[in-house]
């Protein structure tokens, strides 16, 4: 019997037959205890509602089309600056709206001034987490908008078009 106990602490096939569902029931356990303390959290209970502003949205991204607008836009970290060029004035300010992906309290929402007679408008912002933001750009009235996404901390410029997504200006 000696032998048959020490042939079996020996065999290494044993140990794997036993060590390896034993470990895929301790990682499910680990699993459950990470979505339990860090799941995501709930949606908000107006969540359902949302779907009819983004038929508005819709059509001031067409009237952005129909006028031809294009912005870039870029965020200073050093300056404390985000600024947005646009290929002509649209009025006296705009409106830029940072979201991030998870955090509904990193969001950002500015608005930015004219800056003298050009196209370029400007003002504060605290230097931004590295993240995919959500970028919107519009004017207060809310008859135009132009949408993308941008990954870091809009340290390069960003470009953004009507229907076509986001992407980095050259």
């Amino acid at each position: 019997m000696n032998d048959t106990a020490s042939a079996a602490r020996a065999n290494p096939v044993l140990w794997l037959v036993i060590g390896l569902p034993a470990l895929a029931v301790v990682a499910s356990f680990a699993s459950l205890g990470i979505a339990i303390l860090h799941g995501d959290k709930e949606l908000p209970a107006s969540y359902h509602w949302e779907g009819k502003g983004l038929e508005g949205d819709e059509a001031r991204i067409a009237e952005a089309a129909r006028l031809g607008l294009t912005a870039q836009v870029q965020a200073d970290a050093v300056a404390g600056r985000c600024t947005v060029q646009l290929p002509e004035a649209a009025g006296d300010a705009i409106r830029l709206d940072l979201t991030h992906p998870t955090e509904t309290a990193a969001d950002r929402h500015f608005v930015l001034q004219r800056e003298g007679g050009s196209s370029q408008y400007g003002g504060a912002c605290p230097p931004l987490p590295t993240a995919h933001w959500w970028v919107q750009v519009g004017d207060p009235a809310g008859t135009w908008l132009l949408r993308g996404r941008a990954k870091g901390a809009l340290a390069a410029p960003l470009l953004l078009s009507p229907g076509s997504p986001a992407r980095a200006a050259p």
